[in-house]
């Protein structure tokens, strides 16, 4: 009975082991509320209106990730869609998360000089769309790159920001 008894800890042990290796690892910080929660909070500094989470922007961004999971956007597509976009992709990060490309488009801001209206030392146009006064819906997706090469992340903005002649706040 002892014997049966140490068995089956060991298959337990064992079972409850096995899940956690062959799943794929949760990523957090990537659910709407994520998304939306570290938007809106950047927009706050720069006194634009807080965005509102859109589910079709969702699936548009869904969709466009979806058609490039086999070259993980290794060619820079061609995008005229009518809406704005902001895309991070990190090459063989499996945790990479929405909330980690956000940061990659706000981290822009110092490339952006408020006096002259321009990007300067880089690009700055992730940020711009990020905290642009007139977008009010918000839709992101975040998808795995096929055979595991990297992580993409998508986020669209309606209406469009980087209005060229306008500011962004």
């Amino acid at each position: 009975m002892k014997m049966l008894l140490n068995i089956l800890a060991v298959f337990l042990s064992f079972a409850s082991i096995v899940p956690l290796c062959s799943l794929e690892p949760v990523v957090p910080q990537s659910s709407p509320k994520d998304y939306l929660d570290y938007h809106n909070d950047i927009r706050k500094d720069v006194w634009s209106s807080p965005l509102k989470w859109d589910p079709q922007l969702e699936t548009y961004a869904r969709n466009f990730l979806n058609k490039h999971k086999m070259d993980c956007l290794g060619r820079k597509p061609f995008i005229a869609s009518g809406i704005g976009w902001n895309i991070a992709r990190n090459w063989g990060n499996r945790t990479f998360s929405g909330t980690d490309a956000v940061w990659k488009w706000v981290i822009q801001r110092e490339n952006y000089d408020k006096v002259t209206n321009t990007c300067v030392r880089g690009d700055c146009r992730g940020y711009t769309q990020v905290v642009w006064k007139d977008s009010v819906r918000l839709g992101c997706a975040r998808v795995r790159c096929n055979n595991d090469i990297g992580t993409m992340v998508r986020c669209n903005y309606v209406p469009p920001g980087n209005i060229p002649g306008q500011r962004p706040f």
